[in-house]
């Protein structure tokens, strides 16, 4: 009865505009991170392990953009890890570089049909963000595998694993020293432990909105940056250009001027316009990384 019904989830569960992305470029992208975590690429389809409460599902996502559910621990409910992987994809609107972005077709071609993953979680967005502070790129994602793996949270299937990362409580209830094998600082580590606890014991009511944003930044060891990124990587949110990005910066003078180094603020401000220069800074760092990585 399982796999009956496991089948008839994986009809007709592919988002609207699914046609218009290129499954095979987001696998490519995703190669390019040198400690995968959560967004894995395995046997020519991407996967996602989605959390519901103590459960796990694992999500397999092939080329024909059809989810289906491979594996679960617990009690998962099919309806609510099919709405997280469909908002984890983020195809419900065609890609914008076909749309609102055409002020940039010449960079950003390369990258057009790539879908813009969100996180599952608004927590889970604010421990990679927190983790990303003023740290090398190969550095933060290793520390955000070495997390997946102290958590303990995970799916084994084809002998491969899978991770989700520790649950809000996990982290909340963690000593300070268990997380020194991240090898972040001890500010970012009691970061990432008082966001667990205020999460657990009182959640913060963070939107998609101007109201969300400013709660983000009342939050302990949020700034402007930290919820800027934290409003993408959640909700796809990308209305403001990152200007202190390092990566973008030399993207910028790579991609618009042909030289090295890094763009000023000023030549950022110049090349992003005030629309949809945060979503076009965003695509332009995805090809960065495809490139350069």
């Amino acid at each position: 009865m399982l796999r009956v019904l496991l089948y008839l989830w994986t009809q007709n569960m592919t988002s609207p505009h699914a046609d218009d992305y290129d499954h095979a470029l987001l696998l490519e992208v995703l190669k390019r991170y040198p400690s995968p975590t959560l967004d894995r690429v395995y046997n020519g389809a991407y996967w996602r392990t989605i959390q519901d409460g103590e459960s796990l599902a694992l999500v397999k996502v092939p080329e024909t953009w059809q989810p289906e559910i491979v594996a679960g621990q617990g009690n998962p409910n099919a309806d609510h890890v099919h709405k997280s992987i469909r908002y984890i994809l983020n195809m419900e609107q065609p890609p914008p570089i076909k749309t609102t972005l055409t002020a940039y077709q010449e960079q950003l071609q390369p990258v057009a049909g790539l879908p813009l993953l969100r996180t599952q979680t608004i927590f889970e967005a604010l421990l990679m963000v927190i983790i990303e502070q003023h740290i090398a790129w190969r550095a933060a994602q290793r520390a955000q595998f070495v997390l997946c793996e102290w958590g303990g949270r995970y799916i084994d299937h084809d002998g491969q694993r899978f991770y989700a990362y520790p649950t809000i409580q996990q982290i909340a209830e963690a000593d300070p020293d268990d997380l020194k094998i991240l090898k972040i600082t001890h500010r970012r580590i009691d970061y990432l432990i008082a966001l667990a606890q205020q999460f657990l014991h009182n959640p913060p009511r963070i939107t998609p909105d101007d109201s969300g944003y400013n709660n983000l930044l009342s939050l302990k060891g949020v700034g402007a940056w930290t919820a800027t990124v934290v409003m993408a990587r959640a909700f796809g949110i990308y209305e403001t250009v990152p200007y202190a990005d390092v990566a973008i910066q030399a993207a910028v003078n790579h991609y618009f001027l042909g030289k090295g180094g890094r763009a000023s603020k000023a030549t950022l401000e110049t090349v992003f316009q005030p629309s949809g220069g945060g979503m076009a800074a965003q695509y332009l760092l995805m090809r960065w990384v495809l490139d350069m990585y």
